[in-house]
């Protein structure tokens, strides 16, 4: 299944200035040692809900990210429950292919281009809509699990 991993260029937008300066300021934190923890629950919890769907999801896959991470996905999950199903899935995707807690450097790696637009996301969204009592594919534990393909990581 897909994740924002596979949203092309053109539905890629540069950081506003406001997502630019958080993205700066979490790095900086992280290189310092303030939010290179890994993003646990009780960070989670001071995040709300979103914060706290984020944590879930990322416990189902055992992927790990740092604070820095978690509070820069929180942000542009923008309060929207989607939003942070699919950045933890995307986080999740990319810690199963690096095999390590997830860093903003890593996130920087992942999306040189920029992030998703409304009009990726949606895409991505609509393609791991499902049949049958679950709607939303997202919401089954075993799509978090590794692909066939990739290699599972402690």
């Amino acid at each position: 299944m897909k994740s924002l991993l596979d949203v092309p260029e053109n539905q890629r937008d540069r950081m506003s200035q406001a997502a630019a300066e958080l993205f700066v300021n979490a790095t900086m934190a992280e290189m310092m040692g303030q939010a290179g923890e890994p993003f646990d629950g009780a960070c989670a919890a001071k995040l709300g809900a979103i914060g706290q769907i984020m944590w879930q999801r990322l416990q189902w896959a055992d992927a790990k990210i740092t604070v820095a991470v978690g509070i820069f996905l929180a942000w542009l999950a923008e309060g929207n429950p989607g939003n942070a199903v699919m950045w933890a899935y995307t986080m999740t995707r990319l810690y199963q292919k690096l095999g390590r807690t997830i860093t903003t450097a890593d996130l920087a790696g992942a999306f040189p281009m920029g992030f998703p637009t409304e009009a990726g996301r949606l895409a991505i969204w609509d393609g791991q809509k499902g049949d049958g009592p679950f709607g939303n594919l997202l919401d089954l534990r075993e799509t978090w699990q590794p692909e066939p393909t990739e290699a599972t990581h402690a």
